[in-house]
């Protein structure tokens, strides 16, 4: 006797068929119009995680908006930025010391330069950018961090968004991070200053404690949210911590920067230091249809300063409260070796010859440097006669924005390894005869919708030229070449 079954429709008497590989045929409903009791439904869920530390499979729904429009969320990056170099970029980064010393070396930015076990010591990195929490969007906080040793007795490393105390040797005051001791690695809400941790992560299925492989670097990601927080390593979701009841937020303040704290409650039981690759801090779900300028401006990459790894501080020639040197004019060598700022020059005599007045060198790439491109997005420039009125000729400045040579000298030609400065006229100024001291030339203020590249390398020139001029030692033109720009 068969024992096998047959579905048979109870008013079609019709049979349901399978295919060569026994599974049920299914044809959905095709006329929606004349038989929408017909139409099925299934619910859609997204997978974010299948449950591996957890137990349970993390599941997301998708959103639909009244006009029936699936919402997408679109991320953008609020900063980055890579430990490849080996000094702190004082634009970006805040460091504070208790005795325990910071390292950038190897690619790495050290915790525990000092290798030191002293008790109540410590030491603490934060970006001076702060990034917030703004309505039904997120922060994402990812960073690439190894540990030299296993975590031992009176140490703490926390990590994270968080504002630090104003001694390394104090919890943070505010903040979202990981934290690292011997009892193993946490999850942490600060809100004002209490805190809320999560229990110890666990391995794989609940199997015991979660430690670090020593030299191993794990990516570890904060995604924090207005009424919850979880804590992702090398992609997997560890824990995830609701708002804490009575808390309008899971952070008080608003917004925090991205921040490291190392600390020794006391006499640590090992040197230990934490070795930093890099972190990303984005925004989630959330298009502020920022420019492009704006955006890498807001990452510290704005062309006021030069980008981690570079020479720090200010890129212009404009020393507080100093009189710019006066530039010597010529082809070959640069009068100043800034991106822009304050010049003075003593009047020359006309001539068909270009100055460089300006010449300044995107640094070239190493594996200690990121290579950045310098964007241009505008040149102005301001010119005003000093110490005597211009006599027996009259005064004419063009200048002209080059950029791509391989060398200072504006007589450098294309070849298979170099390459010649491509120039793009500014404009001219003119001073007539008898021009007194303080004249001043209209403004060139160059507009580059269609920006101009420096590529890692290469110089960016501001070319001057005099064809008309008579050369008096006493009379001198000074003024400010500003330069509207950012690397990437």
């Amino acid at each position: 006797m068969s024992l096998d079954s047959k579905i048979i429709g109870a008013t079609t008497n019709v049979g349901a068929e399978v295919n060569t590989s026994g599974q049920v045929s299914v044809i959905p409903e095709t006329d929606v119009s004349t038989h929408p009791e017909r139409v099925g439904a299934v619910r859609l869920f997204g997978e974010n995680d299948p449950g591996v530390i957890t137990g349970s499979a993390h599941l997301r729904s998708p959103e639909v908006s009244e006009d029936y429009r699936l919402r997408v969320g679109v991320d953008s990056v609020w900063d980055d930025d890579n430990f490849n170099y080996t000094a702190q970029n004082f634009t970006k980064h805040k460091y504070t010391s208790n005795t325990l010393t910071m390292t950038w070396a190897v690619g790495f930015l050290n915790t525990n330069g000092s290798a030191v076990t002293t008790t109540g010591t410590g030491c603490q990195l934060q970006t001076w950018r702060h990034f917030p929490l703004q309505g039904g969007g997120g922060i994402y906080f990812e960073t690439a961090m190894a540990l030299s040793a296993a975590p031992t007795t009176n140490w703490t490393l926390d990590f994270g968004g968080f504002l630090p105390a104003a001694a390394s040797t104090s919890i943070p005051l505010d903040g979202i991070y990981f934290r690292i001791n011997s009892a193993g690695v946490f999850g942490v809400i600060n809100v004002n200053g209490t805190e809320s941790t999560t229990s110890a992560f666990t391995g794989a299925g609940g199997a015991g404690t979660f430690t670090p492989a020593i030299g191993q670097v794990y990516k570890y990601n904060i995604s924090v949210s207005d009424s919850a927080v979880e804590f992702w390593i090398d992609d997997v979701l560890y824990d995830t911590m609701l708002r804490p009841t009575g808390t309008g937020s899971v952070m008080y303040a608003g917004s925090v920067p991205f921040a490291i704290r190392h600390h020794h409650t006391g006499v640590a039981g090992a040197v230990i230091q934490a070795k930093f690759a890099n972190y990303t801090i984005g925004v989630a779900d959330m298009d502020n249809v920022r420019l492009w300028a704006s955006n890498k401006a807001g990452q510290g990459m704005s062309g006021v300063q030069n980008p981690s790894g570079g020479a720090p501080g200010q890129t212009a020639n404009n020393v507080n409260s100093t009189v710019p040197a006066t530039a010597t004019l010529s082809n070959t060598a640069a009068g100043y070796a800034t991106l822009g700022g304050s010049f003075v020059f003593a009047a020359p005599a006309g001539a068909e010859t270009d100055y460089a007045l300006f010449a300044f060198l995107n640094p070239a790439p190493t594996t200690s440097l990121t290579g950045r491109n310098l964007v241009i997005r505008g040149v102005w420039i301001d010119c005003w006669n000093q110490v005597v009125a211009v006599a027996t000729t009259p005064t004419v400045l063009q200048w002209s924005i080059g950029v791509g040579s391989t060398a200072v000298s504006l007589a450098t030609a294309d070849g298979a390894a170099t390459r010649m400065p491509r120039r793009l006229a500014l404009g001219a100024q003119t001073f007539i005869v008898g021009a007194a001291v303080g004249a001043q030339a209209p403004r060139i203020d160059g507009n580059l919708d269609a920006p101009v590249v420096v590529e890692p390398g290469t110089y960016l020139h501001i070319i001057l030229r005099v064809p008309v001029g008579t050369a008096t030692a006493t009379e001198t033109f000074r003024g400010v070449v500003g330069i509207n720009s950012y690397w990437e």
